[in-house]
């Protein structure tokens, strides 16, 4: 699993932040939590350069988020895509896994950085005619991103990520609104474009 070095320094930077702004995070931290449980619902387009149709799929998944002490949280998300047939290949399902640390701060009131570190599992299983072909691997991704109440009751998220799987680099980035309806209750919105696959999804969220 080798991540983009760059990337890895901005996360171990965050981490080194995190020593020297303790003071600050304590008085601000519930500005923004990172405890909750997360689902959400996402529509798929993957731009294939062999036609000028577009895959389309369907995903559902899960999100958990724990803190374990002021500055760190740990991270569990499951998801799952279904695909709809396309030129005779109809791609049953791509599911993955992750379980990583999120390390965040805040850097002034209602405004906080994070940087993301998790191990991932992916799975994916493909039906070519009559035969059923599947693969799967073990990577990992990062992710470095801000999230900011921009007014009462809106938060705005802005995340870049880089994977490793299956041999492949990919990079991408996410921009989400969040609605609070409630204190701890929230909808979410956004667009995340990460190389040839673009989705637009939406989630509910509970803090805890």
């Amino acid at each position: 699993m080798i991540f983009n070095k760059s990337l890895y320094r901005v996360f171990l930077a965050i981490v080194l932040l995190l020593q020297t702004s303790n003071a600050i995070s304590e008085d601000i931290s519930e500005d923004i939590s990172f405890d909750y449980v997360e689902m959400f619902y996402s529509s798929d387009t993957v731009d294939t350069d062999s036609s000028i149709d577009n895959t389309k799929g369907d995903g559902i998944g899960f999100v958990l988020s724990l803190g374990f002490s002021t500055s760190f949280a740990m991270k569990l998300a499951v998801s799952s895509t279904t695909f709809r047939t396309f030129q005779n290949i109809d791609v049953d399902s791509s599911k993955m896994s992750s379980l990583g640390v999120t390390a965040h701060t805040s850097v002034a009131s209602g405004t906080a950085i994070f940087g993301d570190l998790s191990a991932l599992k992916a799975e994916t299983v493909a039906t070519v005619g009559a035969e059923e072909i599947s693969d799967d691997d073990i990577g990992g991704i990062i992710s470095i991103g801000l999230r900011h109440v921009a007014t009462e009751g809106l938060e705005l998220e802005l995340v870049a990520t880089h994977m490793d799987v299956f041999g492949y680099t990919v990079n991408g980035y996410k921009a989400s609104g969040r609605l609070f309806i409630r204190k701890k209750f929230s909808i979410g919105f956004g667009y995340s474009d990460n190389d040839d696959l673009e989705l637009l999804f939406l989630n509910v969220r509970m803090n805890i």
